[in-house]
C-alpha cells in the first residue's frame, strides 16, 4: 500500500498527496469510515494508506496525473 496525507476534501472526495507531492484523488465511496470521521475544518494531518488505481486519472498537477486512490484507511498504529 502506499501513503500519504490528506491534502484536501469535499463533499464527494479527497485529495490525498504523497512524500514526493504526488497527488491522488479518491471518491468518499472508496475511503474509510474512520477516515470520513476526521474530515473537518481546520483538517487535521491526516496520515492515509491506499491502492492506487493506475487505470483512472482524475486530471494532471505539474507533477504527473492525477491517479485514483482506493481502500483508503488512516495510516495509525493502535
Amino acid at each position: 500500500m502506499y501513503t500519504g496525507f490528506i491534502r484536501t476534501f469535499g463533499k464527494k472526495a479527497i485529495t490525498i498527496e504523497d512524500s514526493d507531492k504526488k497527488q491522488y484523488y479518491a471518491i468518499m465511496e472508496d475511503i474509510d469510515y474512520y477516515v470520513k470521521e476526521h474530515l473537518q475544518e481546520p483538517l487535521p494531518h491526516l496520515p492515509v494508506k491506499f491502492i492506487i488505481d493506475m487505470g483512472k486519472i482524475a486530471g494532471v498537477t505539474t507533477i504527473g496525473p492525477r491517479y485514483h486512490a482506493k481502500e483508503v484507511k488512516l495510516d495509525v498504529e493502535f
